[in-house]
């Protein structure tokens, strides 16, 4: 059930909105804004060279204060002390940049949404084989949306995001290219609007992206 519950929020709202190092006092702002603008699914992320145990405190408020109004998620979890964490922090979903088989097991035997990362055909396959709910195909803004259409072509089976350097001017041809989700950072929570707690900044580029995918999603029926 919790896959599926998933799957239909990311069709729902299509994006994934990714926290990578704002600073705690600004992720309720960051929380407020996502649910004012319609969007449902946050991440933040662990900090690979440092301590997992303030990103573990984080996502703990954050579940705590909106667990009824956003689905929480981890984000760049590479060892199995980051995915514990984040298991007792209470989030839904995991999601890693690259494909751990090791973690992709641990994740799924938690109980929770097995997101990694993969760039080639071999990485997708592999992914979803050992059980991912969601492949993300990472970096996909780097190298196009072209590349997303022949990589996807062989795996329409496979539900795959677009993450990595998704922007207001590329996230449509992505979605046409078969994206079933984006992974978005500083295209909504943009670093200076953030330190300036700009809520109405931030608030503005989430709902860009927000109508983006809706019109995209529209475009398509």
């Amino acid at each position: 059930m919790l896959r599926d519950s998933f799957l239909s929020a990311v069709s729902d709202t299509g994006i994934i909105s990714i926290c990578r190092a704002i600073p705690d006092d600004k992720l309720f702002l960051c929380a407020d804004v996502l649910i004012e603008a319609g969007l449902r699914l946050m991440e933040l992320t662990f900090d690979p060279s440092g301590d997992p145990k303030p990103t573990e405190r984080a996502l703990k408020a954050l579940v705590a204060r909106y667990s009824d109004q956003l689905i929480f998620g981890a984000g760049t979890v590479l060892t199995s002390e980051q995915l514990y964490r984040a298991v007792d922090a209470g989030v839904s979903y995991i999601v890693s940049p690259n494909c751990d088989t090791s973690v992709i097991t641990a994740t799924k035997k938690a109980g929770l949404i097995s997101i990694p990362g993969a760039l080639t055909p071999s990485e997708i396959a592999l992914a979803h084989a050992s059980g991912a709910d969601l492949v993300k195909l990472f970096p996909a803004g780097i190298f196009g949306a072209e590349y997303f259409r022949a990589v996807k072509a062989p795996f329409k089976h496979i539900p795959i995001a677009a993450v990595g350097n998704i922007t207001s001017e590329n996230l449509v041809a992505f979605y046409r290219a078969g994206a079933q989700g984006f992974g978005v950072s500083t295209g909504i929570f943009e670093k200076t609007a953030v330190e300036e707690g700009d809520k109405a900044r931030i608030l503005s580029r989430a709902k860009l992206y927000a109508e983006l995918y809706r019109s995209a999603k529209e475009g398509a029926k």
